[in-house]
């Protein structure tokens, strides 16, 4: 098994162990989701390009997961006070409770999921995605601009 598919199988993995986890609560919420409400609920309100570069994804997609949250009830838009081109997400009251109930949960998991193994090992291995993520943004900068 290559490390790509390792990597994405854990990913794949992680977010069933998650959904699980919030579907046994009651939480009307995706661990996707969940990133996204726990991140504006902790760091405060952000605009869809910030949530869409936390996740990884396009803007096109976070638009999509901002739609969900809000039909959900959990997250508020509004219009930045200094810039009202752009659109500030918030945690809704709901999503700040929500967030209360899962966050202890999934630091849980992440603490049963990171049992046995080093602290320097994990030290390690986050240097190692910090490295990855960021020759991937320099390959990508290089590729934009060889084909501009």
């Amino acid at each position: 098994m290559t490390p790509k598919t390792l990597m994405a199988r854990l990913v794949r993995s992680i977010n069933a162990l998650q959904d699980r986890e919030l579907s046994r609560l009651g939480v009307d919420l995706t661990a996707q989701q969940a990133a996204v409400v726990t991140y504006v609920e902790l760091e405060g309100a952000k605009s869809i390009g910030e949530i869409a570069e936390r996740l990884g994804v396009n803007q096109s997609v976070a638009t999509r997961l901002i739609d969900r949250l809000e039909g959900k009830g959990f997250v508020v838009r509004s219009r930045h006070s200094k810039d009202r081109r752009t659109v500030q997400v918030a945690a809704s009251r709901e999503g700040s409770s929500a967030v209360g109930v899962v966050l202890p949960v999934i630091n849980e998991l992440k603490q049963r999921l990171f049992a046995g193994v080093d602290d320097a090992d994990i030290d390690a291995f986050w240097r190692v995605l910090t490295a990855l993520e960021k020759n991937v943004a320099d390959v990508s900068e290089g590729v934009s601009d060889e084909s501009g």
